[in-house]
């Protein structure tokens, strides 16, 4: 399974890019415009990668972080939203905006997406209310500083927000650290 591509960019499309590893072979990844455009041609480029394998297709589509990544596999997990979808849904802002949105029920921010109805659009939020990264978003200034405690020591972004948006009990930032470690394993 690929997980992770770092090569330079040979060909530079509106939607995807061809990465040459180094040993003569080019891997199409599939990218959000928003992140094509900050791409050029020659550049050495790296992304986390999901692979897409059907019957009929071998797609990959790459993500610039992991936390893009990750919200992307939330989405696909989703009935009724693929890949292209879920790329798609995540083209509209940033993650934090996102995810917002689907703690809001916002409707109509998700239905902006062509192909995502009415019907897909509350699925989706019937399915990842409260269960975002962002219904977790620090209150205070003690979550905030755990978060970035943890991020110290190697966890991602996505990894000690959750940590941390777990912990509820916990009130001075080093016994949230201490509970969002426990809760990391």
């Amino acid at each position: 399974m690929l997980a992770y591509l770092k090569g330079k960019i040979v060909y530079l499309g509106f939607n995807s890019v061809i990465i040459e590893n180094g040993q003569g072979l080019g891997y199409e990844i599939f990218l959000l415009p928003k992140q094509a455009v900050r791409l050029k041609a020659g550049a050495i480029a790296e992304f986390y990668l999901y692979e897409n394998i059907r019957e009929d297709a071998y797609d990959l589509y790459g993500f610039l972080t992991m936390e893009e990544l990750a919200f992307f596999k939330k989405l696909i997990n989703v009935s009724g939203v693929g890949p292209k979808s879920a790329q798609l849904i995540l083209g509209l802002g940033k993650i934090a905006e996102i995810e917002s949105a689907i703690d809001s029920g916002n409707v109509d921010f998700l239905t902006r997406v062509s192909g995502i109805g009415t019907k897909t659009a509350e699925r989706i939020i019937l399915e990842l209310k409260g269960k975002l990264i962002f219904s977790n978003k620090p209150k205070e200034e003690s979550d905030i500083e755990a978060i970035d405690a943890l991020m110290k020591l190697g966890y991602t972004k996505v990894q000690a927000g959750e940590a941390v948006g777990g912990v509820s009990e916990a009130k001075t930032t080093e016994e949230k650290i201490k509970m969002a470690l426990k809760n990391l394993g």
